[in-house]
């Protein structure tokens, strides 16, 4: 079963919606959060929203999860350039709130 993730949405400069999200594939039953499976996917609309286009952003190896993508945004002071990043980590969710995590952090630039 393929499921959407957490994600989120920005707006860019010229006033389209940019969204990104995790996306799984994994059995009724099966624990989403820290998925092996998940991958991360954009999704553009060149017409505000009506219709949008996707593509894959991280390869799904079904090994290792890309997941927890955050969008870079405007703070008030400054703009998102023309093509805005987004921060994500490649790993595993751990066992618990004590253990040590090993994820790799990546910063990727997005395009429109």
């Amino acid at each position: 079963m393929l499921l959407l993730g957490q994600g989120g949405v920005i707006f860019t400069r010229t006033g389209q919606p940019l969204i990104v999200a995790s996306a799984l594939n994994c059995n009724f039953g099966e624990e989403a959060w820290g998925h092996p499976s998940n991958t991360l996917v954009q999704f553009d609309s060149p017409d505000g929203g009506r219709t949008f286009m996707a593509r894959a952003l991280t390869p799904p190896d079904g090994a290792t999860a890309r997941w927890l993508a955050n969008l870079e945004r405007p703070t008030g002071f400054n703009e998102t350039p023309a093509q805005p990043g987004m921060i994500y980590t490649e790993g595993t969710a751990g066992a618990g709130l004590g253990d040590i995590l090993r994820n790799k952090v990546w910063w990727r630039v997005l395009h429109e």
